[in-house]
């Protein structure tokens, strides 16, 4: 956290303390003591002139909380020339303000919108293979959090691999089977589609599960769709 001075004058001799004047607490015997208490502190100060008649005072130093922001999620592969990308903050908090920067591999800031939000969206073209995404959040008391970095690659006819899943089973044992992306993109959406089953809950996350129908002449077969 910051250090800030406390200074005290008029007196011979000094005595700081923390919270409390006793010989555990005791920090300094200087008139200019530098803090940088990691929790609201009271600091206490005893001062005494050259006749060794003593008075005292304090000062209470709040400290503010630091913001916890999270990892930045959203698609790490994209086809060159996407629109409508969506990378946020989890869990944002709406009384802060997020720093946004989104560059190429020269260091060039690329579009996007929604600056000083938890989101943003950007239209990518279609002749950078990289863009690099940072993001640093100040919250209302004015601290500043950590910067949070990452990196999205422009892929041309991007396949995602196939997803992962029992691939054999007796027909009894054929419901609620759950199948998952491999190694999913950071915030993404996906959508599923199943030839001889259907879907069982949600078709829009990384993972989904299956109740596969009896044996027949249709082939089973489950593929997704990374969107976003």
């Amino acid at each position: 956290g910051d250090t800030t001075d406390l200074k005290v004058s008029g007196a011979k001799q000094y005595k700081w303390f923390i919270d409390q004047t006793t010989t555990d607490s005791l920090i300094s015997y200087d008139s200019l003591i530098a803090v940088n208490p990691f929790f609201s502190t009271t600091y206490l100060v005893v001062g005494t002139d050259r006749f060794g008649c003593s008075s005292s005072d304090d000062i209470s130093i709040r400290v503010n909380p630091k913001p916890d922001t999270r990892r930045i999620r959203g698609p790490a592969n994209v086809c060159p020339g996407a629109k409508g990308i969506r990378f946020v903050v989890p869990n944002g908090t709406y009384t802060s303000i997020y720093h946004w920067t989104v560059t190429d591999e020269q260091g060039v800031s690329q579009a996007f919108t929604g600056q000083g939000n938890d989101t943003i969206v950007i239209n990518f073209g279609n002749e950078k293979p990289l863009i690099y995404l940072s993001v640093w959040e100040t919250n209302n008391f004015g601290c500043k959090g950590e910067t949070m970095y990452y990196q999205v690659s422009l892929k041309t006819n991007y396949t995602p691999p196939p997803p992962t899943g029992p691939t054999e089973m007796c027909y009894l044992d054929a419901q609620n089977r759950l199948y998952e992306v491999p190694n999913p993109s950071s915030g993404a959406t996906y959508k599923w589609f199943v030839n001889n089953g259907q879907i069982d809950g949600p078709d829009d996350q990384d993972k989904v599960l299956i109740d596969w129908y009896a044996p027949g002449t249709t082939p089973a077969q489950l593929t997704y769709q990374e969107i976003s």
